[in-house]
């Protein structure tokens, strides 16, 4: 029709048909892929009109599926056991399912009885699935067979512990075990009570007991303690003249300060002898200095004072015109505390421990001591030997 129409057109006018024989495609333009041919569009895919312009006709369009299928040339093909023009109708869910041994299906399961299980109530019930066998019984058929003496249907009842014990003397079986009485030991109470003071020794007249609890003790005589009555209180203790008790469980005595031990013969001691007696008298001192060097002999004197036994006064200390104190800390040692002379702008002060032999016909009276200047603080350390006359 369209190829008539245009020959129509050309040979209505003879200058018409001349530009028609020279290119009849010019000005035509096909649509949606069409081509022209002779001046006329040759459309393809379903698409007409004069040039290609209408669109095809989908055989889908008028028809819905839904969600279980999908429209091919307009036909619905359903999935999923869906069928019915729309693929509105569904599947049945026990349509392929085979319940065994009584089992029912719903909703495409198998519902399953008797203690049947699996998908489809294949696996027979276990006969000792309900049994919970204790104490390391286990179920056989389902039965429960027991080990280690216990009894019942899940192996709950213990054994009795003591079928098989014999407790001798007197004792009693409790939960397997004996519980012996007065005294008795052994795993049958079989061994006899040993005295449970044959091998503790009380010292001092104290005596072995048991005490509350059932321990073994020493009950000491008053004056005595200790875990063997061993120890001494001081008030039991009558301490020689110018002593006292030490208070260390011993029962010793020591001498009061200033005063050191007197032998009374026989193997006695008493405290009668001062400590400073032996340091009084008179000196030759001879003093040696660090920076002053070797001093010239002097004279010195120690005193006593009947306000402290346990002072010495030193006169002409060092050769110094002063009057230096020390206390006797033993029988052998005495210390020197600082003491300022500001007459004389010294102080004079004890380094170490004096010291004496007991004995000063072999070994004089030595002491380190430091004199310092009482103005700018130098001085010098010095070691005093005296030789008693």
């Amino acid at each position: 029709m369209k190829k008539i129409l245009f020959a129509l057109l050309c040979l209505s006018s003879l200058t018409f048909y001349y530009s028609c024989l020279e290119d009849a495609c010019e000005g035509v333009t096909c649509e949606n892929g069409g081509t022209c041919v002779e001046g006329v569009c040759d459309c393809i895919n379903g698409y007409s009109g004069i040039f290609c312009e209408t669109a095809p006709i989908d055989p889908c369009d008028l028809v819905n599926c839904g969600s279980n299928g999908n429209c091919v040339n307009g036909a619905c093909e359903c999935s999923d056991g869906y069928s019915g023009v729309n693929c509105e109708v569904a599947p049945d869910p026990c349509g392929t399912v085979n319940c065994l041994n009584g089992g029912s299906c719903i909703n495409g399961a198998c519902n399953c009885i008797n203690g049947y299980s699996g998908v489809n109530c294949e696996i027979p019930p276990d006969p000792c699935g309900n049994l919970n066998c204790q104490n390391g019984g286990t179920c056989v058929d389902g039965t429960c067979n027991c080990i280690n003496g216990y009894t019942g249907v899940n192996c709950e009842i213990a054994p009795d512990p003591c079928a098989n014990v014999e407790c001798f003397n007197g004792g009693t079986c409790i939960d397997g075990t004996c519980n012996c009485i007065d005294g008795f030991t052994g795993v049958n109470c079989e061994i006899p009570p040993v005295d449970p003071c044959a091998n503790v020794v009380c010292e001092n007249g104290g005596s072995c007991a048991l005490n509350q609890n059932g321990e073994v003790v020493c009950d000491c005589p008053e004056g005595f303690y200790g875990a063997n009555c061993e120890l001494i209180e001081c008030f039991i203790v009558d301490c020689p003249l110018n002593s006292t008790c030490v208070d260390d469980g011993t029962g010793s005595c020591e001498c009061n300060p200033g005063y050191e031990p007197r032998d009374l013969g026989n193997g006695d001691f008493d405290c009668g002898n001062l400590s400073r007696d032996k340091f009084l008298g008179n000196y030759l001192g001879e003093d040696i200095c660090q920076v002053l060097g070797e001093s010239d002999a002097y004279e010195t004197t120690i005193e006593g004072t009947d306000e402290d036994l346990t002072a010495l006064i030193f006169n002409n200390f060092g050769g110094y015109d002063v009057q230096v104190i020390a206390f006797i800390e033993s029988p052998t040692n005495f210390s020197i505390p600082k003491q300022d002379f500001e007459d004389i702008g010294i102080s004079i002060e004890g380094v170490t421990f004096g010291s004496i032999n007991l004995d000063l016909s072999t070994t004089p009276v030595s002491v380190s001591y430091r004199v310092t200047l009482l103005d700018d603080g130098s001085g010098d350390e010095c070691d005093m030997i005296l030789f008693k006359e």
